[in-house]
C-alpha cells in the first residue's frame, strides 16, 4: 500500500501519514474477545491452549444448538448456574474468575473423593448445555 501511494508522487504524501497513524486492520478472536492489528499476532493467539479451550467449547455449544427446535436457545453452565441467551456470553464466563474458582474446587473435589482423572472428571458434556428457551 505504502508502495502505492509513493507511486503518486508528492500529492500522495500526505496519506503515507494516515497509513502511519493508524493501522486500518482491525481483527478479533470472538471467542476469546482478542483484538490485534496483525494476522500474524492473531496466528499466533490461535496456537495458545486459552484460545484452543475456547474453540472446543464453542464447537461444543454448535453441535447442542443443531438439536434445539426454536430459534432462541439457552447456554447454560451447571457448575456455576450461569444462564445467556448467546453462545459467546458462555464461552467467556468460562474463562471468568468466577467460574474458573468454581471449577478449581469442583476438580479438588474429584480428586479428593479419588476420582480424578483425564480433565479431572470434567468434561464439556457434564459442565454446559443448550437448552430450548
Amino acid at each position: 500500500m505504502v508502495a502505492h501511494i509513493k507511486e503518486g508522487g508528492k500529492a500522495n504524501q500526505w496519506r503515507l501519514k494516515c497509513v502511519a497513524i493508524g493501522n486500518p486492520v482491525h481483527l478479533k478472536c470472538n471467542a476469546c474477545d482478542y483484538y490485534s492489528n496483525s494476522v500474524d499476532k492473531l496466528r499466533l493467539h490461535a496456537t495458545n491452549q486459552r484460545h484452543e479451550t475456547a474453540i472446543r467449547l464453542y464447537k461444543h455449544l454448535q453441535k447442542q444448538e443443531s438439536a434445539c427446535s426454536g430459534d432462541q436457545c439457552v447456554y447454560y453452565c451447571a457448575l456455576c448456574d450461569y444462564s445467556t441467551k448467546a453462545s459467546l456470553n458462555l464461552v467467556q464466563h468460562a474463562r471468568s474468575p468466577r467460574h474458573q474458582q468454581n471449577e478449581g474446587l469442583r476438580k479438588l473435589q474429584l480428586h479428593q473423593q479419588g476420582l480424578g482423572g483425564e480433565e479431572d472428571g470434567l468434561n464439556l458434556h457434564q459442565l454446559y448445555h443448550v437448552k430450548d428457551c
